[in-house]
């Protein structure tokens, strides 16, 4: 088919444009393609990240797997990793072949006449065997016995040293114990404040904990993982989550667009909800790491008076409880601030807020529940507060962010727990049962019941004080420490005292016999995240006036930290095109913007450019 004239000058015009886009995009529409690199850092030392633990952990499965499989190690002579994953030292794994599918029951031996813990495996003949509970310091007897009639005892010695990473071991003490013999759970307890997660058994000793201050909630998914927060960290907010089993093995590292604060919970659907530091509530999907939803407490309260919430701004508070009642498809969400719960359905809409009156207008006045007795006192604090249908469990810290702080107010202050019965027709609310008084426990606490039996955490609580009580003025003046008890049928049956301060507490075992160790690649899940002030200018000529002066340095996710004894410097990254990234050092620490790539650390101070040795890739 032959084309005519006017055809063929279209199509001549038509492929010129094309070019002279390419041009365009080439030569000015692309950056990133004109750009040269100016430096390479590899003479430089790479900085590790300490949280990189996907990378970390990456050959450990392939090794452990590939070694049981070509069936060199037997019964009589397992290969035993003590550590595997590196992040939790209580913790180890035996592997060998069998002739015939066996199972293997596993025994961890007590120590000074505490209970052996004892589970089986599955039926199989590749035997990939995870060991939790190990005794620190100690030389753990472990005892394998096969389905065939076959058995070997190993040793597993764990020495003080290879706990190293953890910050500090609690002081526990024991002041009650009549759980029953059959009884084996630990009790799992973790804290927002920067301590590791940690489990104890009903002898007051450390039998489980993860180093990296791996942290903050500590709660089992339905998966049989445990999600915590990553120790990607800027003040008190978490960068991200990690999904771990009690082997320290990652499966899903998650970065958190927002950052996550307090508290969380998983959902029916398996996202799950966070709190973030500005009140607000993500809904994040663990299958991708994507955000769903996010619910603004301060809005949905400003949309029923919003000459209200413009008085509370600056003194909003911070999210503290965080709950998912199934029953009812609701949420539940406590404020430190005015001690306030409120429950909104999934749509965003508040259904119910339980608070002082004194402290909302007229216009919250249909929302509030009514107490029933007269005589009803208002808890305050309430953390970790639960939804159950209409029953309401919290603990009541006798105090919250309404009223000032002196170590002398604390004087008669009482924290105790208790159960609500709520009538949601009628937005009315009762007091069924309290426990405590004997206790103060200022700020945190948990409360969970589960059939008869209840545990109670008073989680920071007044031991003395470094100061007088009339002159001590903060709270961080304290010797803290918390309590943990067991109620059965509402009688105690356990109570133990834990040095410092923890806000979440889980009684449960620490064998699952539904889990099976299984070689699987971890996932990371990025975000846009937070970082520091900084600007961002050309920094080739001052490079070249740069003093190669080595500097200690340390890697946490995002957050540098620099071991340099002066004030007032500015740390410099320079990528490998010139560009510097300059941020305010704060407390010798600053939170770095990602996808940076390969960036040379340097430090201004006092008009010197101190080049440390150092490159990192973010």
């Amino acid at each position: 088919m032959k084309m005519n004239k006017k055809s063929v000058i279209s199509l001549i015009i038509l492929v010129l444009l094309v070019i002279a886009g390419v041009i365009f995009y080439i030569t000015k529409g692309n950056d990133i393609l004109k750009k040269e690199k100016l430096y390479n850092f590899e003479e430089f030392n790479l900085l590790t990240n300490k949280v990189n633990l996907i990378a970390d952990q990456d050959n450990v499965d392939e090794e452990f797997f590939e070694k049981i499989d070509k069936g060199e190690y037997t019964l009589s002579d397992p290969l035993i990793i003590h550590n595997p994953y590196n992040i939790s030292p209580l913790t180890a794994i035996v592997g060998f072949k069998t002739s015939e599918k066996v199972t293997i029951k596993v025994t961890i031996k007590g120590k000074d006449g505490g209970k052996d813990l004892a589970y089986n495996t599955k039926e199989a003949t590749s035997h990939y065997i995870p060991i939790y509970g190990l005794y620190l310091d100690y030389v753990n007897e472990i005892i394998l016995e096969a389905s065939d009639n076959t058995s070997n005892t190993i040793n597993i010695p764990v020495e003080q040293n290879d706990a190293s990473a953890i910050i500090y071991f609690p002081d526990v003490e024991i002041l009650n114990n009549k759980l029953e013999d059959t009884d084996e759970d630990f009790y799992f307890i973790s804290t927002p404040i920067g301590n590791t997660a940690a489990a104890f058994d009903q002898k007051g000793e450390i039998r489980w904990y993860l180093t990296n201050q791996i942290y903050k909630q500590l709660t089992k998914l339905s998966n049989g993982h445990f999600l915590l927060s990553s120790s990607e960290a800027m003040e008190d907010q978490s960068l991200g989550f990690l999904e771990v089993d009690l082997l320290g093995k990652v499966y899903n590292s998650y970065e958190l667009s927002k950052p996550y604060f307090h508290n969380f919970v998983e959902l029916p659907n398996g996202n799950v909800l966070y709190a973030t530091s500005d009140e607000k509530i993500i809904e994040l999907n663990l299958a991708n790491g994507n955000v769903e939803k996010t619910y603004d407490i301060y809005e949905m309260l400003s949309e029923i008076d919003s000459n209200h919430m413009k008085n509370s701004k600056n003194i909003f508070g911070y999210i503290n409880s965080l709950d998912y009642d199934t029953k009812t498809n609701s949420i539940l969400v406590g404020l430190f601030y005015n001690s306030t719960l409120i429950n909104i359905n999934k749509n965003g809409k508040i259904e119910w807020i339980f608070a002082n009156p004194e402290y909302y207008s007229s216009k919250f006045t249909k929302y509030l529940l009514k107490p029933t007795n007269p005589d009803f006192k208002y808890p305050k604090g309430n953390f970790n507060a639960k939804l159950n249908n209409t029953n309401l469990t919290l603990i009541n810290n006798g105090w919250d962010l309404t009223d000032t702080w002196s170590c002398e107010k604390s004087i008669g202050l009482k924290s105790s727990a208790k159960d609500y019965k709520l009538n949601l027709d009628n937005k009315i609310i009762t007091e069924e049962w309290n426990y405590g008084d004997n206790y103060f426990s200022f700020t945190f606490g948990d409360y969970y019941n589960k059939d008869s039996e209840k545990t109670i955490m008073f989680g920071r609580e007044f031991r003395a004080f470094q100061e007088k009580m009339n002159i001590c003025k903060l709270s961080d003046e304290g010797d803290f420490y918390s309590t943990i008890i067991t109620l059965k049928d509402n009688e105690e049956v356990f109570k133990m005292t834990v040095s410092n301060t923890y806000n979440y507490v889980s009684k449960m075992p620490i064998y699952d016999n539904d889990y099976t160790l299984s070689k699987v690649t971890a996932k990371s899940y990025t975000a846009t995240q937070l970082s520091d002030p900084h600007k961002e200018e050309d920094y080739q000529s001052k490079y070249n006036e740069s003093i190669l002066y080595t500097i200690p340095l340390e890697l946490s996710g995002n957050k540098l930290s620099i071991m340099y004894n002066e004030e007032n410097y500015k740390v410099v990254l320079l990528d490998e095109y010139g560009k510097a990234y300059i941020y305010d050092a704060k407390d010798n620490a600053v939170t770095l913007k990602k996808e940076i790539g390969n960036a040379l650390i340097l430090l201004e101070h006092d008009g010197n450019i101190y080049n440390t040795g150092y490159y990192i890739n973010i």
